[in-house]
């Protein structure tokens, strides 16, 4: 990182704050003296920055056409299995409806009405 950026000068300005608010305002402090540290603050806080941008580099978004380079990534092909067709014991037609008198319900099935209960 080049020791001229703005977030460079704006941490040294943020780091040497209070030496700069000794000279200019409360005046009990070398003007040149603080500036001298504000020129150390620079030399640090491009230090710290450029650091900061090493560590945090490897969790960006990688290119594309790195990205395609590795090959950790393995492709499976999935083949459609056709089923060869109905049995021949299976019926083709619906059922035939049971006539039902009016007014009465529908005869249930054996089997739903003894299912589930253990009593057979």
């Amino acid at each position: 990182m080049p020791v001229t950026s703005l977030p460079t000068l704006l941490l040294a300005l943020l780091l040497d704050a209070p030496a700069l608010w000794r000279a200019f305002v409360l005046q009990d402090l070398d003007v040149a003296t603080a500036l001298t540290r504000y020129l150390i603050a620079v030399a640090v806080s491009a230090l710290m920055i450029g650091a900061l941008r090493r560590i945090t580099a490897s969790y960006g978004a990688e290119d594309p056409s790195e990205a395609g380079e590795k090959d950790d990534a393995m492709s499976v092909s999935v083949d459609r299995v056709h089923s060869p067709g109905r049995r021949a014991a299976d019926r083709t037609e619906p059922p035939p409806a049971v006539p039902v008198p009016a007014g009465e319900l529908p005869p249930a099935p054996v089997a739903a009405l003894t299912a589930g209960d253990g009593r057979g």
